[in-house]
């Protein structure tokens, strides 16, 4: 066994230690001791038992392999914070900093448990509660700090078993009356019918079978009201043997339960109630389709996790899982089999299909094999069929020089471009550019002859000059439809400004023409002055006034003939 001193040693002494660490492992001398006596293995490795330099050992020990375990002290699990505990008598009178609702001294008003008062003992001095007792500090390890039943009054949960006990026992009792009141019931009846309908001296089946199922009646009620505590489920299970006797003639619901006689079987809900439904899984009425009746969910009510994250994936993702798909195909075998006249059944010889579809699968591999030998015989190609080495293998070694920076870049390496996933520079048919290299009005061609038929043949320059002509050709048209339309809209244009100026003005003469038609109105209704002393300076002057083109009209439309038969009409319209 090496040891960690840095002694020197000769070549004698490496020979010696060599030949007793031989003899130590084939069990000729007795094993090395460590500082306490123990014994150590000599098979362990030097690299495990040899302690480091730093450690001062001055003798063969494994003490630098084990667990330091500190000396801590830590609370009893029994110790816990004492609720209600009071720490000796409550004050007599109000103390500065204690509490104003109740007097104490350990908390203030805000933590206060009691019930506000309408005066607090700052104010009363009565009722002063005593202080609490208070523990800061407990010297707990990782586990006790992290229980969370540390402190758990035991008592309490045997409060719990006594409540459920009486419950247990109150249900087996009304389930007892419940099932005698019924048999009761139904043997008095029988035994009226039976004594109504035979006059012999000989008693009745009917009358015996109704005694015998009051008598079973009260084995039940005797089996579930006793029996003491810890024979309850043994209890409940005759108890329901007894009332499957009882049951014979007819079935029965329960509350829970659904009892058949003939069979003997109790039937329950299949589905655990802990488990989550599957209509909650997204409540998304647009999402996966939920039968209620049949309770499926084919689809993955949510497809856009991650499958290895996901709880449930609908139940077509079990069909499709595991065994599911195998048995399907060699179900799928046995129904093709049977149409074409072969039998074979699944269920009744599984091992028969079984051997049956391997051999159809041998037998198709070798068809399908056959097949591909001979069209490559046929046709060649075989060189193309076998897997070609990956570039990344052929160029992966290199003897090219390469230097590296101190953060791990390339000093001289080549300035590579970033290339896509897709194929790049691909040229289809004899293109001499590739599908894309040219645009046009928002299409894409080749550059090579300005095609935009990606499946077109290549018509090199000829198709070029072709596709400019026919492009100048086509804007020229494009030019000359535009001058077109931009001189009849300016033509319309003009037109309808013209429009609008005309009804404009004869808006405005309108207007005017109203205007001078009111005002010879009141011309006509006012009298003429004959006085030649109030006639105005210079009322004789022709160029004082110019009458206007709409006096003029009004003047026309209002003035009075004399000779008009139908004036006087006119001028009294109520007259007869």
């Amino acid at each position: 066994m090496a040891s960690s001193t840095n002694k020197f040693k000769t070549r004698e002494d490496w020979k010696k230690q060599k030949e007793l660490e031989e003899a130590r492992k084939a069990g000729t001398a007795p094993a090395e001791r460590d500082e306490e006596g123990r014994e150590i293995n000599p098979h362990i490795p030097q690299y495990i038992s040899q302690a480091p330099w730093y450690y001062g050992a001055n003798q063969a020990t494994l003490k630098h392999q084990r667990t330091l375990k500190k000396q801590e002290t830590f609370a009893a699990p029994s110790e816990w914070y004492q609720r209600g505990a009071s720490a000796g008598p409550a004050a007599r009178t109000y103390r500065k900093g204690a509490c104003e609702n109740c007097g104490a001294m350990t908390h203030k008003a805000k933590d206060c448990f009691e019930r506000p008062r309408a005066k607090g003992a700052r104010f009363t001095n009565k009722d002063i509660r005593p202080d609490d007792v208070i523990r800061d500090e407990f010297n707990l390890n990782y586990d006790g700090a992290h229980d969370r039943w540390n402190g758990y009054d035991t008592s309490e949960h045997i409060k719990i078993v006594e409540e459920f006990t009486r419950i247990e026992e109150e249900r087996k009792k009304r389930r007892a009356r419940e099932v005698i009141g019924s048999e009761s019931a139904k043997s008095t009846a029988a035994s009226a019918a039976a004594a109504a309908s035979t006059t012999t001296a000989t008693t009745s089946p009917a009358a015996t079978a109704a005694s015998a199922a009051i008598t079973r009646a009260a084995a039940v009620a005797a089996v579930a009201a006793g029996g003491d505590d810890s024979d309850d489920d043994s209890d409940l299970e005759r108890g329901e043997d007894e009332l499957a006797d009882v049951r014979e003639k007819g079935d029965e619901d329960m509350q829970g339960n659904k009892v058949d006689g003939r069979t003997r079987t109790t039937i329950r809900n299949l589905r655990i109630r802990e488990d989550t439904a599957k209509y909650l899984r997204n409540l998304d009425p647009d999402s996966a389709f939920y039968d209620p009746k049949t309770r499926s969910m084919r689809e993955n009510p949510l497809p856009h996790l991650d499958p290895n994250e996901a709880l449930f994936s609908g139940d077509n993702f079990v069909r499709r899982t595991g065994e599911a798909v195998r048995f399907q195909e060699l179900q799928s075998f046995a129904w093709e089999a049977h149409d074409k006249g072969q039998d074979v059944h699944v269920l009744a010889a599984p091992s028969q299909a079984e051997k049956l579809y391997e051999d159809f699968q041998r037998r198709r591999d070798n068809l399908q094999h056959q097949r591909r030998a001979t069209i490559i015989e046929q046709y060649g190609g075989e060189e193309h069929l076998k897997p070609k080495v990956p570039r990344e293998l052929l160029l992966g070694q290199t003897e090219r020089f390469v230097q590296y920076a101190p953060d791990g870049s390339l000093l001289n390496a080549d300035k590579s471009t970033t290339r896509s996933k897709w194929e790049e520079d691909v040229l289809v048919g004899n293109h001499t550019a590739v599908w894309g290299s040219f645009w046009r009005e928002g299409q894409w061609g080749y550059a090579c002859c300005h095609q935009f038929v990606k499946n077109a043949y290549c018509t090199g320059e000829a198709g070029r000059a072709a596709s400019e002509s026919q492009y100048a050709a086509i804007q020229e048209r494009q030019q000359r439809r535009l001058a077109r339309d931009e001189a009849t809209a300016a033509d319309a244009a003009k037109k309808q400004d013209d429009a609008e100026a005309k009804a404009e003005e004869e808006e405005e003469k309108n207007r005017k023409l109203a205007a001078a038609i009111k005002a010879e109105e009141l011309r006509q209704r006012t009298p003429v002055e004959l006085d030649e002393r109030k006639r105005k300076y210079n009322s004789l002057a022709a160029d004082t006034y110019e009458v206007s083109e709409q006096e003029v009209e009004a003047y026309r439309i209002k003035r009075v003939r004399r000779d008009d038969p139908m004036r006087e009409y006119l001028e009294n319209p109520d007259r007869e």
